[in-house]
């Protein structure tokens, strides 16, 4: 490691080390430093922190997973996240039932303790919380195998200043994934339920490669509602990648276009100059699809940087044999110029002000130094028993 490696690899463990909060049965990663009236913390966020954990404290990691199971509902909604008094903060989200799963498949494949699924909380187990949540979220599905998500106005997910509605990407990817992780929990108890699982995984990563994806653009849309497509390149979508959705063709061309269209220093058409991986290109259209500080170009959710989504694109370009040095060190060379030394949540040379410090989802950079020679989402059969 270089020492701006060795920089970035300390910033990115003490965001997650910083935000680990045990405040009786709390104990979880919260969402960043200034998230403190009440503390709390997110499914996503947790998620990210937990890649970074995973490696060196699976204890901590842990007790984020049956922190979260607290907050699954009786009919297993998921809210964007809980507090420290273990109480749902929001509605239900669409990707927080998805990353529950993953993060328990996650700590299973790494570590091997399938003890977890019969951990109690709430007087359900980790394993019925699995089953329950998935099988909620699963209810939104229509008969093209993928999440709808219903209303013209619906902003629940991680970019929760967008109304992204109807079939998104993002939250399909996700679903896709937690299918296919279920599938493997499952089978360590019930097979037949368990193949069912693996078939609805088949067929909604099926669907999401011939209904989402624009072979013409060379990626996958952001979202389609009725006749609108919102077809920007999103960020997020670099899931495809990594959770193995897409093919090697549509794999190649998706990096191709992000490195074209989102990282700035490709690109010629945004005019923020060079300054990271922008979170879309081009901008949403339409007015009311995006509100507050997204309504604005290059804020928040509508084009600035996010560095945790830089992390992952860097890994993704990593696994596949691409220089991923500017993805992986651009935020933090901008937050160090402008005297900031933890990595901030978002950022954007338009609006330097937006500064949320010490963001725990930005842990996520660890995890690539952590696992930058073997592939993390790959199945461990040994612990899976899946092994021919």
């Amino acid at each position: 490691k270089t020492e701006k490696d060795k920089a970035v690899y300390v910033s990115a463990v003490f965001s997650a080390l910083e935000n680990y909060i045990e405040i009786g049965n709390y104990k979880s990663f919260s969402a960043a430093c200034i998230y403190a009236d009440p503390v709390r913390t997110y499914f996503d966020t947790d998620y990210w922190a937990t890649l970074a954990m995973i490696k060196n404290r699976p204890d901590l990691v842990r007790n984020a997973i049956l922190t979260l199971a607290s907050g699954i509902k009786e009919n297993g909604e998921c809210p964007a996240g809980i507090t420290f008094r273990l109480q749902s903060r929001t509605p239900s989200y669409y990707d927080s039932a998805s990353f529950f799963v993953l993060m328990v498949y996650d700590y299973i494949n790494r570590t091997g303790d399938l003890s977890l699924l019969n951990e109690t909380v709430g007087g359900k187990t980790v394993y019925q919380y699995c089953l329950l949540t998935i099988d909620k979220l699963s209810g939104y599905e229509d008969e093209t195998s993928l999440i709808r998500k219903p209303g013209r106005y619906n902003n629940r997910d991680w970019a929760d200043e967008v109304n992204r509605v109807g079939y998104v990407t993002y939250v399909n990817l996700l679903y896709a994934r937690a299918l296919d992780c279920l599938s493997r929990i499952v089978g360590t108890r019930d097979k037949p339920r368990a193949r069912r699982y693996h078939g609805m995984f088949l067929k909604t990563k099926d669907a999401i490669n011939r209904l989402l994806w624009d072979d013409e653009k060379g990626y996958y849309i952001n979202y389609k509602y009725g006749d609108f497509v919102e077809d920007n390149l999103s960020v997020d979508t670099i899931l495809a990648v990594l959770f193995g959705i897409s093919d090697e063709k549509q794999t190649e061309r998706l990096l191709d276009n992000i490195s074209r269209l989102l990282e700035t220093r490709n690109n010629r058409d945004q005019q923020a100059g060079d300054f990271g991986v922008m979170s879309v290109f081009p901008f949403y259209r339409g007015v009311d699809r995006c509100s507050n500080r997204s309504s604005r170009e290059y804020s928040f959710c509508n084009g600035a940087a996010w560095p945790y989504w830089s992390a992952l694109v860097a890994y993704a370009q990593l696994t596949h044999g691409r220089d991923h040095t500017y993805a992986l060190t651009s935020p933090f060379d901008w937050c160090v110029k402008r005297g900031i030394y933890t990595l901030c949540k978002y950022y954007s040379p338009f609006f330097p002000h937006e500064i949320v410090p010490l963001d725990t989802a930005n842990s996520v950079f660890a995890f690539v130094y952590d696992w930058q020679d073997a592939d993390f989402f790959c199945e461990n059969e040994e612990v899976w028993k899946t092994k021919s």
